[in-house]
């Protein structure tokens, strides 16, 4: 069973979208890749120089599954195939460069097929391994949820 904290559904009820009725909602999915009792956050540039650390994944395309969008974006982002496993949270993002934009986010178990190579093309700009409970400054806010013990 999920927390409370990260339980949405991936069909909201029209209760739970009453929240988001002035934004426009997103869904996508993020990879939780563990290693060695540590997890892989990847660090994204944004268009205005900032940055920020997150999971590996993004945003569904038109067509999608929620599986094949976050292969595609691993492989997009850091250059590696993956095993998903199940869904372990959900949680939400309020962009803060796409105005009035939530993403609801699934994060899946996955497992990497090889070695992670960052890909400046996609944004992100460096990938590394880190304590669960000792993420970088900079991790969005949703994941250190995520991810908290």
């Amino acid at each position: 069973m999920l927390p409370d904290r990260n339980h949405l559904l991936h069909h909201p009820t029209p209760g739970q979208l009453g929240r988001f009725t002035a934004r426009t909602l997103r869904f996508g999915a993020k990879a939780l890749v563990r290693s060695r009792g540590r997890v892989l956050l990847v660090r994204e540039r944004r268009p205005d120089g900032s940055s920020f650390w997150t999971l590996p994944g993004g945003g569904i395309e038109p067509g999608e599954t929620l599986r094949g969008s976050l292969k595609r974006e691993v492989w997009e982002e850091i250059c590696c195939g993956c095993s998903l496993g199940a869904i372990v949270a959900r949680c939400n993002y309020d962009h803060t460069t796409r105005p009035e934009t939530t993403t609801i986010y699934s994060v899946f178990e996955a497992t990497l097929d090889g070695d992670p190579v960052p890909d400046p093309k996609e944004g992100v700009v460096e990938c590394e391994w880190f304590e669960p409970g000792s993420v970088p400054d900079g991790t969005l806010a949703p994941i250190t949820d995520v991810l908290a013990p």
